[in-house]
């Protein structure tokens, strides 16, 4: 079952400013995680590389 799902461009923008949003939180020292305990700061590198990777 391999499917491809296409975004519409409101559902990308939306991703995007919400990726930038978290980068921006990680950045400034907020915790991103919403579920458990907080996040390492090998934890938040890490979020970020994948966020900017996905993102390009």
């Amino acid at each position: 079952m391999n499917q491809h799902i296409e975004l519409t461009p409101g559902e990308k923008e939306k991703i995007a400013i919400r990726a930038k949003e978290i980068v921006q939180d990680i950045e400034s020292g907020k915790d991103p995680n919403f579920y458990g305990p907080p996040l390492t700061q090998s934890g938040k590198e890490r979020m970020l590389v994948t966020i900017q990777t996905a993102s390009n």
